[in-house]
């Protein structure tokens, strides 16, 4: 059976099998449970009061909403709740307790892929789910690959496929879902054992079937990576820092406002000089009053030898402060 990996970068979602290396916990609704009773206060839950109402968030001050989750999940209510596992980039990132069979999953069938495929550094991110009672999941997308591994119960996922105008643009941002459903969507059914492949950037909307509880981890992983944080890093290659700045319409800082490059989609520059498709669309967006466009250029180019050299990949969120300088 290929690696699950050899599916990193495609823009076609695939209904796969899990590894035979991968070892799901043996009993996974107990598993998730406890998961969410131990890290409760970190978990985000939701409930509707019946299938197709509107969603209610259940407030992490709210001393028994652990107790309320539990019940609906095993009640076959509509209910939702999210548990980040593994948080990692570039050779650092956190466990949660307990959370060992992911940790080894990651190292057993994704880190050394990863490490090929995105040779400039990544970050990964693995995620408990648990939901019951049809609850639905709105449409969405994610800012790196997806591989959903379904434990319990059924999902049915609905996945637009992705444009091609969604990868054509050496810059982009996630926010442009109306762009993003032109196609019409695909339908996924899932049963404990299977393994969804959602590209990102694909829009997908995700529903627990009937009342029985349905248990997933989604492992995302990639290196899109954030003009702000880029702007932030040229500054600090200028001898007493620098002036570089984005446009107003790019220094939103919410998730789905934030601007990229994915330095991935230009794997032959790789070892050499950055591509001057790359470097032409990254000027456009960079303004100085103090250095010209070939200076930026040379910035530029400095700052693609370093990443090729060291760590400076800091994930798809820009870290508290980094990017002031290219927010003023």
């Amino acid at each position: 059976m290929p690696a699950l990996t050899e599916h990193l970068l495609s823009t076609k979602t695939s209904h796969l099998s899990a590894s035979e290396a991968i070892a799901f916990p043996e009993d996974a609704l107990e598993w998730g449970l406890a998961m969410m009773a131990r890290n409760g206060s970190e978990a985000a839950m939701q409930m509707s009061p019946a299938p197709g109402a509107d969603v209610i968030h259940l407030p992490a001050e709210d001393a028994g909403r652990l107790q309320t989750f539990r019940e609906r999940i095993l009640e076959g209510l509509p209910v939702h709740g999210r548990l980040a596992l593994i948080d990692f980039c570039s050779g650092e990132g956190t466990l949660r307790d307990q959370a060992d069979w992911a940790w080894q999953a990651f190292h057993t069938e994704f880190r050394e892929p990863l490490e090929r495929v995105h040779p400039l550094g990544f970050y990964m991110m693995a995620m408990l789910w648990m939901s019951a009672g049809e609850h639905v999941y709105g449409a969405h997308c994610d800012l790196a690959d997806g591989f959903l591994m379904h434990m319990h119960g059924e999902k049915r996922v609905k996945v637009w496929p992705l444009p091609e105008s969604a990868r054509a643009a050496p810059v982009f941002t996630f926010g442009d879902f109306e762009q993003r459903r032109q196609l019409p969507p695909e339908e996924y059914q899932l049963a404990p054992g299977d393994v969804l492949f959602i590209p990102a950037g694909a829009m997908h909307e995700v529903v627990a079937c009937g009342q029985e509880p349905c248990v997933s981890v989604s492992f995302h992983m990639g290196s899109p990576h954030p003009l702000l944080v880029l702007a932030a890093q040229l500054n600090k290659l200028v001898p007493g820092g620098g002036d570089l700045r984005l446009p107003a319409h790019m220094r939103g800082m919410d998730k789905f406002e934030l601007w990229f490059f994915e330095p991935t989609w230009y794997r032959e520059g790789i070892g050499g000089e950055l591509p001057a498709a790359l470097r032409e669309a990254l000027l456009d967006c960079l303004a100085s009053e103090r250095f010209t466009r070939d200076q930026v250029g040379e910035l530029l180019s400095a700052w693609w030898r370093i990443a090729q050299q060291e760590s400076i990949y800091l994930g798809p969120y820009p870290p508290a402060g980094l990017a002031e300088a290219a927010v003023q």
